[in-house]
């Protein structure tokens, strides 16, 4: 979770709190707090997870407002696991709360992410090759279930007289 105090800010960020509530989707128990952008010794933040509230607490991180990033910058981080077997179309969303000192609390953007378990479907059409031609063309159809992440790319991948197949071709389009 990233945080700045902005450039407009009059003055350091004293105190920053940090609040996510994870959705239902998340094994609460499973929380591990990461790296923090600003640690050592002068440091000291207070990290505790309540239920499905984790929270970050530090006073004295004296931020700057971020005129020269990443001088007014910084994160914290953590890891948790999803809930066992969810289905395929399952959304995984998260976002947190920041409050600096004793503004408004200013919401993150919402990360997220969908389970896609079914493969995509791809059939390749026939190739066109004429023998003595260093050449072929390749083409393709996908399609992806309407709950699926959808299609990024095509890699194609040949082998010559039955050598090791390597990267042959990238396309971003299909046929």
């Amino acid at each position: 979770i990233m945080f700045e105090n902005k450039k407009e800010a009059t003055a350091s960020a004293y105190r920053v709190q940090i609040v996510d509530t994870l959705s239902a989707v998340f094994d609460s128990e499973t929380v591990k707090f990461g790296a923090t952008s600003h640690s050592g010794i002068n440091y000291k933040w207070k990290m505790e997870r309540n239920g499905n509230v984790i929270k970050w607490d530090i006073e004295g991180i004296e931020l700057l407002p971020n005129i020269t990033p990443p001088e007014g910058e910084g994160f914290v981080s953590f890891s948790v696991e999803l809930k066992k077997d969810l289905p395929s179309g399952t959304k995984i969303e998260n976002a947190a709360t920041i409050v600096f000192d004793m503004n408004p609390p200013i919401q993150t953007n919402t990360w997220t992410n969908i389970i896609d378990l079914i493969e995509p479907k791809t059939v390749m059409n026939p190739i066109i090759y004429s023998g003595g031609d260093d050449k072929i063309t390749v083409s393709c159809s996908s399609s992806d279930n309407t709950q699926g992440s959808g299609l990024n790319r095509f890699l194609f991948f040949a082998s010559v007289n039955y050598g090791p197949f390597t990267l042959a071709g990238e396309s971003f389009h299909s046929s």
